[in-house]
């Protein structure tokens, strides 16, 4: 946790209690942060098999968790989901980590604290909630790279045409998710706070643009047209090391990672 203020001046916490990482910064006052319902509403007539039990309770959830920001100067968060939301719960966490973030609280799942972190990053500079996700299918002829996750994403990078819509998870068959494609954006930034073998941070760095595509997966997803060979970057940094989860802010913010990268003394890996 120490690193944390040493690098980045925040506070790790980590609360067995609440099955949550929790990074703080007197510099994000969630305190401020109120409820905006147009991006934070999806729509549970066009879902799949989920009850008003299960959404009842990730209302719980999701107030719970929220409350627990505005008290304690949450400035992102990475929750675990395997297995605890699901066995003590009976729900996924999936839709409230989507609501934090269109809240102004950059949500990430599966424990991920470097990504909550990198999420941050990435949504204080664009001013908009940043996808996070798996690179998880590549498309050689078209260069493009899919990034998914069981769904978590922000309710304000939803498709136009759909909107958010509620779902069950693609694995356990129990909601609510989140379902969607997320809406085009012609200029992005695939981002990632990292470590590399010897326990250093570094910078993952790639540009591109989301392209106009409907959801590929269960859970929500967007694809990527990268500037750079999309099947070297896979390649490359499957080699490398890399963490799974990667941020794609929804915006070119390349010049000013580079130079945080700079401020911070922080190896900056370009694709």
């Amino acid at each position: 946790p120490d690193i944390f203020m040493r690098k980045f001046g925040h506070f790790l916490w980590v609360l067995k209690k609440h099955q949550g990482a929790f990074i703080t910064s007197d510099q994000k006052q969630v305190s401020n942060i109120q409820f905006r319902k147009e991006n934070t509403k999806f729509d549970t007539r066009k879902r799949r098999k989920t009850n008003g039990n299960k959404e009842r309770s990730i209302k719980r959830r999701k107030d719970n968790k929220e409350s627990y920001c505005k008290e304690n100067d949450i400035g992102a968060l990475s929750s675990r989901c395997w297995p605890d939301f699901f066995t003590e719960f009976g729900t996924p966490v999936c839709a409230v980590l989507a609501i934090l973030s269109d809240l102004g609280v950059p949500a990430s799942c599966e424990a991920d604290s470097y990504g909550a972190l990198s999420m941050f990053i990435g949504a204080y500079l664009t001013g908009k909630a940043a996808f996070f996700g798996d690179p998880v299918s590549m498309d050689e002829g078209e260069n493009t790279i899919t990034f998914w996750h069981c769904g978590t994403a922000a309710c304000s990078l939803a498709r136009e045409d759909t909107g958010a819509q509620a779902g069950v998870h693609c694995n356990r068959k129990i909601g609510p998710t989140l379902e969607f494609g997320c809406k085009a954006e012609p200029k992005a930034t695939i981002f990632r706070v990292g470590k590399d073998a010897d326990g250093k941070f570094r910078f993952f760095l790639a540009g591109g643009e989301v392209l106009d595509k409907p959801k590929q997966f269960l859970g929500t997803s967007l694809v990527v047209k990268t500037k750079a060979n999309a099947e070297e970057i896979i390649y490359s940094s499957v080699k490398s090391g890399w963490e799974p989860h990667f941020v794609v802010a929804m915006g070119d913010i390349e010049k000013e990672i580079s130079e945080l990268a700079n401020l911070l003394d922080i190896p900056l890996e370009r694709y």
